[in-house]
């Protein structure tokens, strides 16, 4: 996956998440804020390999 395209993912997955927060008012442990968060970190994750793997 390119990078530029997994970064506009991953904002949109922060963006979610933050929507998420503000609707169940700012409960960070409801399991729909929790699964987003989960998410974001896959993204994320996925991220920091690429970039990683780019290096070597």
């Amino acid at each position: 996956m390119e990078l530029q395209s997994l970064q506009e993912r991953i904002e949109a997955a922060r963006k979610k998440l933050h929507v998420l927060t503000e609707k169940h008012n700012g409960q960070l442990c409801h399991p729909y804020v929790i699964r987003q968060s989960v998410r974001l970190d896959k993204l994320i994750n996925e991220y920091n390999q690429l970039c990683n793997n780019r290096k070597y």
